[in-house]
């Protein structure tokens, strides 16, 4: 594995991973976890999504058509599943450009928002799906949870909030069938969406930028230095994290 030899060759005093799942990928180094983190002065819920039939069922997919990891696709067939089942739905993404998307069904491309804008899309959304078969710290299903909507995702980065059936509802990576399950289910079921929703949002509390921030010194701060070069870089590294942390503690 390419990072494994990476890490080896700087052979650090401390590796910090942004997850729980990012540390089970390289447990020969025994990494300390340092969990992403959201701005929840940003994202929080807005007013609850009409849930009904009646309307279209809005899906938000997170971007990254060119990086197959992302798994983009796979929530994409998701849709077309739906739609084929009869479901009135407007599949929504975010990505860093506009695009078009040959689909039988509505398709919006949002691109170049600010953080407030993606804020307020994603509390429009009925559900936010995240299929990612590899990922670190998963931002979109993080943020989306902050602000109160139900979220349909893989494991990849989200081990530290995700529990399935209770914040979300977990599936297996490239299962197309079993996203659409799991969203038709949520649209048929609006009492679980309403709770996964609520559970969702309050797990994410505990994971902010200052949590974060803090962690790091304390980590970095514990390390042995052992006075050589590294020991100074790890200073030098630990100055600018706290100088960070002041501005936001």
């Amino acid at each position: 594995h390419l990072n494994n030899v990476q890490i080896g060759l700087i052979n650090p005093d401390l590796v910090m991973v942004n997850s729980s799942y990012a540390a089970s990928q390289y447990p020969e180094w025994a990494p300390a976890i340092v969990a992403g983190a959201v701005d929840l002065s940003i994202f929080i819920p807005g007013a609850s999504a009409d849930r009904s039939l009646d309307l279209p069922l809005r899906v938000l997919v997170p971007g990254g058509r060119s990086k197959p990891r992302k798994r983009f696709e796979d929530a994409f067939k998701a849709c077309e599943i739906l739609h084929n089942q009869g479901f009135s739905l407007e599949m929504h993404i975010l990505d860093a450009h506009q695009y078009d998307l040959a689909a039988a069904f509505s398709v919006i491309v949002h691109s170049q928002l600010g953080r407030y804008q993606v804020a307020e899309l994603l509390q429009s959304m009925h559900v936010i799906v995240c299929p990612e078969e590899d990922a670190g710290w998963n931002n979109p299903a993080a943020e989306g949870m902050a602000c109160g909507v139900p979220v349909v995702c893989t494991r990849a980065g989200t081990t530290d909030f995700a529990i399935d059936g209770e914040t979300a509802l977990i599936v297996l990576p490239r299962s197309p069938k079993k996203i659409a399950d799991a969203v038709e289910r949520l649209a048929f079921d609006p009492t679980l969406a309403m709770r996964l929703a609520a559970a969702g949002q309050q797990s994410i509390q505990p994971f902010t930028w200052a949590a974060l921030t803090r962690k790091m010194i304390d980590l970095i701060e514990s390390c042995r230095f052992d006075r050589t070069s590294r020991a100074a870089r790890n200073l030098r590294a630990r100055k600018k994290i706290a100088r960070i942390a002041e501005s936001v503690l």
